[in-house]
C-alpha cells in the first residue's frame, strides 16, 4: 500500500506503507477524541494528520468500532482510544470514560495476529487473537456475544479456552443481532451469541453464549464475514 503524493487523496486512504516505515493518517470527526491526536475532542480536522506510531496496518481497518480504536502495534502491544462504553477500550474503566491519545491495554507484545471491533456507540466490544492463538474478547455482551459462557459485559481483555484460534468477526445490531463467528486453524468454524432466525447455521434458533462448532468440516478458511441476518463463509 503506498500513499498518493499527488492531489487526489481518497477519503478512505488514511495511511501509507513501506518497508521502512508504517505512517497512519487521520481525519474528520474529532468527537470523543476519536481521531487520537491528544487535542480538544470539539477539534473536528479537514486534512490527513498523522497519528504518531508503528502500527499494524493489517489490523487497522477491522480496528475502529462507532466513536472508538483498538488497534496493535507493529511490536505487538495493543492500544485504544477514544470513548468507552461497556468497558470497549479494554482499561477496566466505567462508562463514557474517554481518552484522545492512544493508551496501551496491558503490557503484553503477542498481539496482531487478528483484531475485530464493532458496534454502535453504547454496544461496542472487541475480539482479538494473540500470535499464540490465545482467543480474547472484552466490551458488549448482548446474548453472550463475547462467549465467556455468561452475558456480563467486561471492562478488561478476558480469554476463551483454546490456542488454535485463526480469525474472528463480530456484528452487532442492537437487539436483534448481537453474534460472533470464528475459525480455528484446525479448519474448523465455530459461532455464538443470538440466533433469532438461525444465522448460526445450526438448524434451530438457539442462542449461545460460548463458541459451538458448526458441523464436523475440517475445510473451512479464515476468509468469511458475518452480517446481521447471514454469515458468509469459503472452503478450501
Amino acid at each position: 500500500v503506498t500513499r498518493d503524493e499527488g492531489v487526489t487523496w481518497d477519503a478512505k486512504e488514511v495511511m501509507r506503507s513501506d518497508p521502512q516505515t508504517t505512517e497512519t493518517f487521520v481525519w474528520g470527526d474529532g468527537g470523543m477524541g476519536v481521531l487520537g491526536l491528544n487535542e480538544d475532542q470539539a477539534i473536528d480536522k479537514s486534512s490527513p494528520t498523522q497519528l504518531s506510531g508503528d502500527w499494524n496496518v493489517s489490523a487497522l481497518f477491522q480496528s475502529m468500532a462507532s466513536d472508538g480504536v483498538v488497534i496493535p502495534k507493529t511490536n505487538g502491544t495493543l492500544w485504544t482510544w477514544g470513548r468507552n462504553q461497556k468497558g470497549f477500550m479494554g482499561l477496566n474503566q466505567p462508562n463514557n470514560y474517554t481518552r484522545s491519545s492512544p493508551t496501551q491495554i496491558g503490557t503484553d507484545s503477542d498481539w496482531g495476529k487478528s483484531v475485530f471491533s464493532s458496534g454502535n456507540t453504547s454496544q461496542k466490544s472487541c475480539f482479538a487473537i494473540k500470535t499464540s492463538g490465545e482467543l480474547w474478547s472484552w466490551g458488549y455482551n448482548r446474548d453472550g456475544r463475547l462467549g465467556h459462557n455468561d452475558t456480563q459485559h467486561k471492562s478488561s481483555p478476558t480469554q476463551l479456552p483454546g490456542t488454535t484460534w485463526d480469525a474472528v468477526c463480530s456484528y452487532c445490531a442492537g437487539s436483534t443481532s448481537t453474534r460472533t463467528a470464528a475459525s480455528k486453524t484446525d479448519g474448523t468454524m465455530w459461532v455464538w451469541g443470538s440466533n433469532n432466525i438461525g444465522q448460526h447455521g445450526q438448524n434451530n434458533r438457539t442462542k449461545c453464549s460460548s463458541p459451538v462448532q458448526l458441523g464436523t468440516d475440517t475445510t473451512w478458511t479464515n476468509k468469511f464475514y458475518v452480517q446481521e441476518h447471514c454469515t458468509h463463509w469459503i472452503k478450501n
